[in-house]
């Protein structure tokens, strides 16, 4: 098991300038599983007075989600091959929020995006394996239609071109016997980059 402690600081004054310091530290084994890892300080400098506010996140990465991620990946790029597409990476930040809402959507017994988040999103629910739901998400395909870009978000966001990363998560779900998430960044799906993404 390895664990990644990551310390953000943010503060916030009108008149200041907004930067904010992180430190992140990973052990070798996350390091050698996810080579975005690293470790990095920015200063922060005010004119006035400034709020500090550090917030410490843990995250812990476990072996099975680590398998889990790569078969996730695995599939998706498999898709975005056929359609000459950049493969996609798996981001340590990216799969810590997908976890954080996967959690969320279990305690809450909800199935729904959340709209407030910087990624793109695809849900599935049931037994599935993270294979089988990038399967039900691309095979939204046979709905798409050119005119209503929207009318396949879960396959577009598969093959959007500019998406760079990828963080996925399950977890148990009231009504289904597993719930699989997977945030995209940059996000897809955008009205106004429909022509140059797809």
């Amino acid at each position: 098991m390895a664990t990644i402690t990551s310390v953000v600081a943010v503060y916030a004054d009108v008149s200041a300038v907004v930067a904010a310091t992180v430190v992140v530290a990973a052990s070798p084994a996350v390091v050698a599983s996810f080579p975005a890892v690293v470790t990095a300080a920015a200063l922060v400098v005010s004119a006035t007075k400034f709020v500090l506010i550090c917030a410490i996140i843990r995250i812990v990465f476990t072996n099975k989600q680590k398998v889990f991620n790569e078969e996730c990946l695995k599939r998706h790029n498999y898709y975005r091959r056929k359609h000459g597409r950049n493969p996609l990476e798996l981001e340590k930040t990216t799969i810590y929020f997908a976890t954080k809402s996967a959690t969320n959507l279990s305690r809450s017994c909800m199935f729904t995006a959340d709209k407030e988040m910087a990624f793109g999103e695809n849900l599935a629910g049931g037994n599935l394996t993270c294979t089988e739901a990038v399967d039900r998400w691309y095979k939204q395909k046979r709905k798409f239609d050119p005119k209503e870009p929207k009318s396949a978000g879960p396959y577009t966001q598969i093959i959007w071109k500019s998406t760079r990363y990828l963080g996925c998560a399950k977890t148990t779900h009231c009504l289904y016997k597993r719930l699989i998430i997977c945030f995209y960044y940059p996000p897809g799906n955008i009205v106004e980059e429909y022509p140059v993404n797809l």
